[in-house]
């Protein structure tokens, strides 16, 4: 059942197109997580995503904004290194979406 409403979620926001592809170009990746109002399932106007890898900030910040165009709405990113990542990071953030990763 997490799979269908994780799929649900991800293709009302639109993120399931752009996710790969996004992922790809970005560097080294290794977790992506979606928090806030979406990943209950509530419309909100914002994006909030935890990232977990060594990624390429100048084109991540340069994607985030096309991708707010694209959809229409506000992404606010948590940036880690693995180093830095550990699994309290998650906690008292509401529900959480694995969208990528382990």
């Amino acid at each position: 059942m997490f799979s269908s409403l994780r799929q649900i979620v991800l293709q009302y926001i639109g993120i399931d197109q752009l996710l790969e592809h996004i992922l790809a170009k970005l560097g080294d990746v290794e977790e992506v997580y979606l928090t806030g109002e979406l990943a209950e399932g509530r419309n909100s106007h914002f994006v909030d995503l935890i990232l977990v890898g060594e990624v390429d900030r100048t084109y991540l910040y340069q994607l985030t904004d096309k991708v707010e165009t694209l959809i229409e709405k506000k992404i606010r990113l948590a940036l880690f290194r693995p180093v830095e990542f550990k699994p309290e990071h998650l906690e008292g953030v509401g529900i959480v979406l694995q969208l990528y990763g382990a």
